[in-house]
């Protein structure tokens, strides 16, 4: 643990630190407040000790600069020989986290150092937690690609963005092909590789930090592609399933292939128009390519604005196709 100590008085300095590093800390020392700030800019130490009254910048002062700097957390416990409630709190407002007042025993400060690093484990712990929950939000907890949500997110911006600058949008629907038959011949937990497999795969055929593949949901992947005309989402849905019939999964009853049938929908979006029509209209080009044999690529034509029409033979009102049916 790396302490400063911001200190006028030389004696002051000395003794606190020949004290803290007895208690085996690296301590660093500032005769000034304006040094302080300085040594605290260039390499933020785990804890401050900062005298209150100091002729060139106050503690408080100083104290403000600090936490202006950065946004990570150093608890800062003042050390001053005034006592009044007032400045206490001046100090507390200031910036500070502690106040200590002169002259204190040496067990003392140990005690509230002690304390404050356990305030400060608390905290990196909070800060793990939250980035924790702030991914899940994000991603899919089996494959680690993007997840629905953030699928949705992504979609309506691309969306807005494009229909202000008249650019297109495509929109690609993936499928595995008879993946409900692959779960019953291997089990679920190989079910789940080839899940994972076929996401990394596809996120590793994206160049662009603008482009998203996400999972729609069971063996459902979709692709964002932003400001991509409709040959240009061919060449990446057709490298796309190449990449995944050259997969070769191991599996108890021996290696196994994998295929996967894409959908794409590509047009300008207007203000007026929907999001969920394109994943709707690539949807349908997907069943399209199903029912060409599957391991192919087939395109949306028509006005994406519109319901795309029923696949042929079903009725308008038709159920849609559940995720494990093909």
């Amino acid at each position: 643990m790396r302490i400063l100590v911001i200190d006028d008085d030389p004696a002051e300095c000395e003794l606190l630190q020949h004290s803290l590093r007895e208690m085996g800390y690296e301590v660093e020392t500032a005769d000034s407040g304006i040094l302080g700030v300085q040594m605290y800019a260039n390499q933020p130490p785990d804890l401050v000790l900062l005298d209150m009254l100091m002729p060139d910048m106050d503690g408080r002062e100083a104290a403000r600069r600090m936490r202006a700097l950065r946004e990570s957390w150093v608890p800062i416990i003042f050390l001053s020989g005034c006592a009044a409630s007032e400045d206490i709190e001046a100090a507390i407002e200031a910036g500070g986290d502690d106040y200590l007042v002169k002259p204190f025993e040496i067990k003392v400060l140990e005690a509230k150092i002690h304390a404050m690093k356990r305030i400060a484990a608390m905290r990196q712990q909070l800060v793990k937690q939250a980035a924790v929950y702030a991914r899940e939000a994000r991603v899919d907890s089996l494959t680690g690609i993007a997840n629905r949500r953030l699928l949705d997110r992504k979609l309506a911006k691309e969306f807005s963005r494009c229909a202000r600058s008249g650019l297109p949008l495509s929109v690609v629907m993936i499928d595995i092909d008879l993946f409900k038959r692959f779960n019953d011949l291997h089990g679920h937990q190989t079910g789940d590789q080839c899940l994972t497999l076929v996401a990394h795969t596809l996120f590793g055929q994206l160049r662009r930090p603008s482009d998203l593949v996400a999972r729609y949901g069971g063996e459902e992947f979709c692709v964002v592609l932003p400001e991509t005309p409709l040959e240009g989402a061919i060449a990446i849905a057709e490298q796309m399933r190449l990449a995944v019939s050259r997969l070769v999964l191991k599996t108890r009853e021996g290696d196994a292939r994998i295929t996967i049938s894409l959908g794409i929908a590509t047009a300008v979006p207007t203000l007026d128009s929907r999001a969920d029509a394109w994943v709707a209209h690539a949807d349908a080009a997907l069943y399209n390519a199903k029912t060409a044999g599957r391991n192919t690529v087939r395109h949306a034509t028509g006005d994406l604005r519109t319901p795309p029409p029923p696949p042929a033979g079903q009725p308008a009102a038709a159920p849609q196709r559940t995720l494990n049916s093909s």
